[in-house]
Formats: structure tokens, C-alpha cells, sequence
């Protein structure tokens, strides 16, 4: 819903939004007045001009960052070579030794030459000319056999996953994106799991996760963090990233968190996706793990005013996802506040959901609507157990939608949906709320400011949230912005919203909230018309009884908030009168001069059914 620019189409249509110039009108944009019917707004590419003195500059700063990357890597790779130049041969003790041979049978890795260096910061490995682990002198003098024990269960496993020739491989991938930011986020994520992997893998080699942990913090404040900074950029070494916390942390988790199977698997995994950006590629996804296709599976519900508009029902196939969505028809303020504000009909026949994957924190999909050729793209992250929000991906510039939450149904007895889409719940499990606003404060030169607040604190008296969020954005929207948008403020801004804790009342945290609000400018509205779509169509039902559904008159300050009443009023009377597919899009032509707001409400009946 739109009540700023001027939006026509149907249902199943996009309007353009124009500007008014002096020769005319010029259609600049492209946006989608309808709500989850979203599949018909068509992306435009560009082709940007570039000056030849700024298309100059770009190349030289590239070729320097890839001149940079180079060096360093022919750096590092000398000083890798001067490493290995120092390198003497170690008289292991006979323990130790054994545990070298069992370490290299149970590998297949053939002979493994153990060598020292004074030179290096942390126990590494190389394979350059054959296999070798390289162990500080230092190290070798101060630690006891059941910490070189671990050093080589570590470095080992590092042979096993051919981590060396892995690692080299990203290190010359990545030098012709090296400018990009995400190339430095995937190299890290690639260093983590790796490291994590091979804690993993020794740990159950050495019988004790405890005591690994505990070596491992013996070894690192063993070694200077001034002699850490030595160690060459592409060799695999025990203390080679920076996540020692995390590390320990995992090591000392009840769960295994991850196996050298698994392990491989997934640093395999994102070594391939690494691979696609280094091809140039502008995205990436991941099959959906088994893990997360259990708690994504099920039957999850969006609901509006008791009714179920959205219903997306997940069944997990051997650790992949797949599954059908249904959708009422839905009215979204895509330009204001992104909610849903009106649901009509009935829910859709079910659509086959399609390329669903993971990037490890949410779960995409897409799906087509019938009739449309672009399927619609879709963000599901979960929040809690039982809990997700719901995001449309690449939504067209200047259009806003709120995540849409989503409930899992509580088991196959936890709910049954009735006709029209309500939903009855047997059981449930609900959590406990904890926060309720205790007071308010309006920030900005606003009008009417006390009352304002005493209205919201009114409307949201007793209400409990679960989270602090949700009863900020709660305050902020539903109370704050609805309030001025009902007063002839339709352009009120709220901008970011804080919060602060107060006294408990009965056992609930009280919250303060501070809004601070630009209120604009105060219209009223100068005419409401009412027409069909076609025009030269009559409407089934008069246009005077169509104008009753909106308690709005001539002159009256401009409710943004009476107008999706209204809207909602008349598209129940035509669902009422045998048109459930009715459509009802808002048209509005602003006087800045007059201060007055023509409104048009362009009515698309469908089938009568």
C-alpha cells in the first residue's frame, strides 16, 4: 500500500510510479502495490558509464592490489625457505617415536621427517619437498612427552586432510579478489574450521579432550606473541589463527563438535564455495544440513488478525529440505512501515518450493505463482525454537517489508487450520513474557507530544513481550507511528528507537522506551474517489456504499490509519458478496501548497464465485 506516490495495477500487475515534469510524465520506477504477490516486480540492469580517467584509476588501484598480494606471497614463501634452511634432525625419544610410526600407518603418509628450528614460532608442517613437522627448539627443551604427544596428533591430522596443498590452493585463488571484503571473512572461516577440525581429530586420538585443552594452553603461553608474528603467512602451524577461545571453548563442549569425516566435508565444502568467488561469482549456497532440516521441518504459520495468511510446510528428506507454501491475498504497506495490514481470501492452492539451501545461519527458497514467470525469493532464519522470521530477498529499491514471524505448528495434534484460514490450538507451548513498557518519551519538536504518549502507554497497558525488541518496535510502529499517522502526519518518521530498563512491577521488567520522531508535515484530505479497473467497468456494488466503508470526510485530517480500515471494510463487504479475489489499490495525489491529500482507491473485482 502506497500513500505517497501514485500506484495503478491490479492484483496480478505492476504500476509504475511517476514524476511529475514540465513536458509530462516520465516513469522512472518500477513497484509492486499488491502484497505476497511480489513475483511481478522486474529487476532493471544499468550499464554504468565510466570516465576514462576514473576507469584509469580503478585499473592502476587493482593492479596494485594484485601486485601487493603477490608480494607478499613470494614473501612468504621465502621465508618459508629460509625456514626450512635452519632445520636440524631431532633424536625423538622412544615414546615419542612410537607414537610418530602409529601416526603415519593409521595416515598412509609414508615417512615423516621431525625436524627442529630456533627459528619458528609454533610446531608447523610443510610438504614442499616431502612431508616434514617442524617443532621450536624451544618447544622441544621446555615440554613434557605428553605435550609433544598432542603437537603431533595436531600436525598430523593436518598431513592426513592435505590442509598444506588446501591451504596453498586459496592462498593463489584469492589474489584476484583479494580486495574484496568477503574474500578475507572466507579465508578466516576456512582457517577456523580447519583448526577446529584438527583439535577434533587429535583430541580422540589422545583419550582426553581435558587434558588436550589443557596442553594446548600450556604450549600457546609457552610461546611469545612478538615470535608468533615470524611464522610465515601459508604454512599450517598449532597456534596458526587467532581463535584460541573458541577453540578450548569447543574442546571442552559435552558434544563432539565436529569429526575428520565431517570435517573434511565441510572444508572441502566451503573451499568450493571459496573456488566460485574466486571464479567471480556474486553468491553462494550450501545444502541444508541434517541438523538444521530437523528444526526447519515441520508446518510453520504467519497469521494476521487470527487468520493464517502464509502457511510453508517443510519435510526433511535425508538431511535435504523440500516442501509447498500457501499464500492468502495479502496487503503489505511496502512504503510506510512494511507490514501487512489487510488479508483476504482464501489460501492458495499448494506451490512447490524449489532451490532450497542454507548458508549456515538461514534457510532460501523460491517458488512460483501461477501465472508469473520470476519466482519469488524467500529468507527464513530461525530465531527461537519453534520461532522464524520470514524475508523477501532483493526487495526493489525504496520498498520496505517487515519480517513476516512464523509459528511451528506443536506437533501433528498441536493445531488444526479451519476453513478461511484460522487456526485453533489444541496445545501449545508459549513462552513466559518477561518485559512490559513502563514509560515513553517522544524525542523532536512534535506536536502534542504528552498526549501522544499518553494515548500509547494506554493502548499498550498490560501487553507482555518475551523480547525487548519486540516491545520496542511494538512502541515505535503499532504505537508512536500509527498514532501521528492517524492525525494527518502520513510522512511521520520514526527514526532509531532506544530502551531502558526500570523497576519490576509484578514480576515483569518495566522498559523505558525513547522514540525520537520528525512528525512533517499535516495534511487533510481534499476528495475521496472511488473507480473501477477497467474504468469503463461498473462496480457490482455502489460506489456510495463502497464510500461508507471509509469513515473519512472532506477536510478531515488524513488517517493513514482509517484508510487500511476502510480498505479492510470493503474488500470483507465484496468477499461478502461472492468476490473473495477483490483487490483495492490506494492512489494518492498530494497539495504541499494547500496541505491537502486527493485520494483514489481503484477497485479490481475478480470472479464473482
Amino acid at each position: 500500500m502506497s500513500l505517497a506516490r501514485p500506484i495503478a495495477g491490479s492484483a496480478d500487475t505492476v504500476g509504475s510510479v511517476h514524476i511529475a515534469q514540465k513536458d509530462g510524465f516520465n516513469p522512472l520506477l518500477e513497484k509492486n502495490a499488491t502484497g505476497l504477490r511480489l513475483s511481478g516486480v522486474h529487476r532493471r540492469s544499468q550499464q554504468v558509464a565510466l570516465g576514462a580517467k576514473l576507469q584509469w584509476t580503478l585499473n592502476i588501484v587493482y593492479t596494485a592490489i594484485l601486485v601487493h598480494r603477490l608480494l607478499r606471497l613470494v614473501w612468504a614463501w621465502r621465508r618459508t625457505m629460509q625456514l626450512l634452511a635452519d632445520v636440524k634432525d631431532v633424536n625423538l625419544p622412544p615414546a615419542i617415536r612410537e607414537i610418530v610410526n602409529r601416526l603415519e600407518q593409521e595416515g598412509s603418509l609414508g615417512k615423516v621427517l621431525i625436524q627442529s628450528s630456533p627459528e619458528a614460532a609454533s610446531p608447523f608442517i610443510t610438504v614442499i619437498r616431502q612431508p616434514m613437522l617442524v617443532i621450536p627448539e624451544s618447544l622441544l627443551q621446555k615440554s613434557s612427552e605428553a605435550d609433544l604427544s598432542l603437537v603431533l596428533a595436531h600436525e598430523f591430522a593436518h598431513l592426513r586432510r592435505r590442509d598444506f596443498l588446501l591451504n596453498l590452493v586459496y592462498e593463489i585463488a584469492s589474489i584476484p579478489v583479494a580486495f574484496h571484503p568477503i574474500t578475507t571473512l572466507i579465508k578466516q572461516k576456512i582457517e577456523d574450521s580447519r583448526e577446529l577440525a584438527c583439535d577434533e581429530i587429535a583430541a580422540e586420538q589422545t583419550g582426553s579432550r581435558s587434558k588436550y585443552a589443557s596442553s594446548l594452553l600450556r604450549i600457546a603461553q609457552s610461546i611469545s606473541g612478538e615470535s608468533m608474528q615470524r611464522q610465515a603467512s601459508h604454512v599450517l602451524g598449532l597456534f596458526e589463527t587467532d581463535n584460541m577461545e573458541v577453540r578450548i571453548m569447543s574442546l571442552m563442549a559435552r558434544k563432539k563438535q565436529i569429526g575428520e569425516k565431517v570435517g573434511r566435508i565441510g572444508l572441502g565444502a566451503v573451499g568450493a564455495v571459496f573456488a566460485v568467488v574466486c571464479l567471480g561469482m556474486s553468491g553462494f549456497a550450501l545444502q541444508v544440513n541434517a541438523a538444521s532440516s530437523e528444526a526447519y521441518a515441520g508446518t510453520w504459520r504467519a497469521e494476521y488478525q487470527g487468520k493464517n495468511f502464509l502457511v510453508i510446510n517443510l519435510e526433511d528428506d535425508k538431511g535435504n529440505l523440500a516442501g509447498t507454501i500457501r499464500t492468502m491475498n495479502v496487503q503489505i504497506d511496502l512504503e510506510g512501515s512494511g507490514e501487512v495490514y489487510s488479508v483476504s481470501g482464501e489460501l492458495s492452492e499448494p506451490m512447490k518450493l524449489t532451490n532450497v539451501h542454507s548458508d549456515g545461519k538461514a534457510m532460501f527458497f523460491e517458488y512460483l505463482e501461477e501465472g508469473d514467470t520470476d519466482p519469488v525469493h524467500w529468507r527464513m532464519e530461525l530465531m527461537t525454537p519453534g520461532k522464524a522470521s520470514l524475508d523477501w530477498v532483493e526487495l526493489p529499491k525504496g520498498l520496505k517489508l517487515k519480517p513476516i514471524g512464523l509459528a511451528k505448528d506443536a506437533g501433528n495434534s498441536g493445531s488444526m487450520e479451519n476453513e478461511g484460514g484460522t487456526r485453533s490450538t489444541i496445545a501449545s507451548a508459549t513462552q513466559k513474557a518477561e518485559y512490559i513498557l513502563g514509560d515513553l518519551k517522544i524525542e523532536g519538536d512534535v506536536h502534542d507530544r504528552n498526549a501522544v504518549r499518553d494515548r500509547v502507554l494506554k493502548q499498550l497497558a498490560g501487553q507482555e513481550f518475551d523480547d525487548v525488541k519486540d516491545l520496542v518496535e511494538a512502541v515505535a510502529q503499532r504505537g508512536v507511528r500509527s498514532d501521528f499517522q492517524s492525525r494527518g502526519y502520513p510522512k511521520v518518521v520514526v527514526q532509531d528507537p532506544t530502551s531502558k530498563p526500570l523497576d519490576e512491577s509484578g514480576g515483569k521488567q518495566q522498559i523505558l522506551v525513547v522514540v525520537p520522531v520528525s512528525e512533517g508535515t499535516q495534511y487533510r484530505l481534499k476528495n475521496l474517489t472511488i473507480t473501477s479497473v477497467p474504468p469503463d467497468k461498473s462496480l457490482s456494488i455502489l460506489t456510495a456504499t463502497l464510500r461508507e466503508q471509509f469513515h473519512l470526510r472532506p477536510n478531515d485530517l488524513f488517517s493513514v490509519v482509517e484508510v487500511r480500515a476502510g480498505m479492510e471494510r470493503a474488500t470483507q463487504l465484496y468477499a461478502d458478496h461472492g468476490y473473495p479475489e477483490a483487490q483495492l489499490q490506494p492512489e494518492t495525489d498530494i497539495d504541499e501548497v494547500a496541505h491537502q491529500i486527493n485520494l483514489i482507491i481503484r477497485v479490481t473485482e475478480g470472479a464473482h464465485k
